[in-house]
């Protein structure tokens, strides 16, 4: 998993997981190019947001990530977001997870404008919310109904990514749970 302070992105390629200051920086550095536009800058994405920054524009070009077509906006603690990482993991989907708990995104005031731009996006407001090349797919619950019936990875096969088959689904997905709270 990629660290930055906190448990802020967790990223896999090619169905291995990128580790290393190498591999995140190389990511990063994608990431940041591809969603503010900007060539040979920081690479670490949220440490330098660019002032003004535009959530909307942000969400936007994180989705339509033609290298990373699995992305996920979650809050770490979340079970339901924690039932989708270990679908993904078992499954050996590529995918990239943007933490809206972050300090750096909560202390900028950019998580909310984030969370404004997937509301409005997608009418939820609840996470994770989990896109396939731009397509909204849904919460931690339509993204394992859509594994269960074929269609999640048929969704993913259509833009290069095959995953392996679970032979038995295990605790974590079969019925996510939020805190009793």
């Amino acid at each position: 998993m990629l660290h930055n302070g906190r448990h802020t992105m967790c990223a896999y390629l090619d169905h291995q997981q990128i580790t290393g200051s190498d591999g995140r920086n190389r990511l990063l550095t994608s990431l940041r190019e591809k969603a503010y536009g900007m060539e040979n800058s920081d690479p670490k994405i949220l440490e330098t947001i660019p002032d003004p920054f535009d959530g909307a524009q942000f969400v936007d070009r994180l989705i339509d990530e033609k290298d990373i077509p699995l992305v996920m906006f979650e809050r770490h603690w979340c079970s339901f977001c924690q039932s989708a990482r270990q679908l993904f993991h078992s499954i050996n989907a590529p995918y990239l997870s943007i933490d809206l708990d972050d300090d750096r995104l909560r202390s900028g005031g950019q998580a909310a404008e984030i969370r404004a731009a997937l509301t409005q996006r997608t009418g939820s407001t609840t996470v994770p919310q989990i896109f396939v090349a731009g397509r909204f797919l849904g919460g931690a619950t339509e993204t394992i109904a859509a594994y269960r019936s074929g269609k999640l990875q048929t969704l993913l096969a259509e833009h290069g990514i095959e995953t392996s088959e679970i032979e038995a689904e295990t605790e974590a997905f079969k019925s996510p749970r939020p805190f009793p709270f």
